[in-house]
């Protein structure tokens, strides 16, 4: 795989943790609850779990620029 498409496919993982924080049930202090990481190896297990917790970071309703 090159190098651009490893890339893409990252960035694809990190997307799908995203999707997955925002989707999750909240808890009791607005925040999603923890999700399951269907990825078991590195590097797709940290960028899923960036993505996750990038989506935290953004208030719900709001929408990266």
């Amino acid at each position: 795989m090159t190098d651009l498409a490893e890339a893409i496919r990252l960035s694809r993982v990190q997307a799908q943790g995203w999707n997955a924080a925002r989707k999750a049930p909240m808890t009791f202090d607005g925040r999603p609850r923890k999700a399951e990481n269907p990825y078991p190896s590195e590097p797709d297990r940290s960028r899923w779990q960036a993505g996750f917790d990038s989506a935290q970071a953004v208030p719900s309703g709001k929408r990266a620029q």
